[in-house]
């Protein structure tokens, strides 16, 4: 594991090409005028990147299959500022900060966007027969549950923790997919523990390996491992020119998505809103 050091433009090369920078960080920041200083990661507001590709010419898609339903914790997001919207060279579509980053980490990257801004609960649930029989279950007995411990305010918001850019690769050191990926991680707690454990008992049926710890993460990007131009450099330019995305975030839904295929095949099956319920 290498940790991001503060130079400008560093390349690593480590095995699994893991990056990552964890918060608050003193980096090296350069302003448009050319100063250099050194200033808390939260307070950074410039940090050059250019695309390492012409990003006019569009990557492969995603080549790896996902699989099984899957639970998403829907974040609440924030508006963009006029600054941010003028800085910004892609084309503002959305008002809300983690739609409009998932757009930009595409683009930039010339990457397939990620359909929606989500932390995974539960992945690749693959036990079920039929959409009909994990709905029941969703819209049963989740849905009592999640009368009783999921009502506003009662879930503790996600806090980020850090940025990271990885590499994987089937079969080595234990992974399980092809893919290159960048994320803003977020601490778990005892309580989120507690309500995963519950969670996985009601879709799975038994008890959560106890040494298995959730990994709350918001992907920002999704490429193929070759080659590919997601990197900690540009991760962390995105959250400079956004830096709302350091800032915690209450959950506001929690919904059912089928994750069979690929990305442009995922398809919302049923949500629950935290703020209505």
């Amino acid at each position: 594991m290498k940790y991001f050091d503060g130079k400008v433009g560093e390349q690593f090369t480590t095995p699994k090409s893991l990056t990552h920078v964890d918060f608050p960080c003193p980096v090296l920041t350069r302003s448009p005028n050319g100063d250099t200083k050194s200033e808390i990661f939260e307070e950074v507001k410039y940090f050059p990147f250019a695309p390492k590709q012409d990003v006019t010419r569009l990557r492969e898609p995603l080549r790896f299959q996902f699989t099984g339903y899957t639970l998403w914790l829907e974040l609440e997001q924030f508006e963009l500022s006029e600054s941010t919207t003028k800085s910004s060279l892609v084309q503002q579509t959305v008002k809300c900060d983690l739609e409009h980053v998932i757009q930009v980490a595409s683009q930039e990257s010339g990457v397939e966007p990620i359909p929606a801004p989500h932390v995974t609960l539960i992945y690749g649930m693959e036990h079920f027969q039929s959409e009909e029989e994990v709905l029941s279950i969703f819209n049963g007995e989740f849905k009592d549950f999640f009368h009783k411990s999921f009502k506003t305010g009662a879930l503790k918001k996600l806090k980020p923790k850090s940025v990271l850019s990885d590499i994987s690769f089937d079969g080595v050191n234990g992974e399980v997919m092809d893919m290159a990926w960048s994320e803003i991680t977020f601490a778990t707690s005892s309580q989120h523990e507690e309500i995963l454990d519950a969670v996985h008992k009601i879709f799975h049926k038994k008890c959560r390996d106890p040494d298995e710890r959730w990994s709350p993460h918001l992907s920002l990007a999704y490429d193929n491992p070759e080659d590919s131009p997601l990197c900690l450099e540009h991760a962390m330019s995105l959250v400079s020119r956004y830096p709302t995305l350091v800032k915690e975030r209450k959950a506001k839904a929690i919904s059912l998505w089928s994750t069979y295929g690929r990305m442009d095949e995922w398809r919302c099956l049923d949500r629950i809103y935290l703020d209505s319920e």
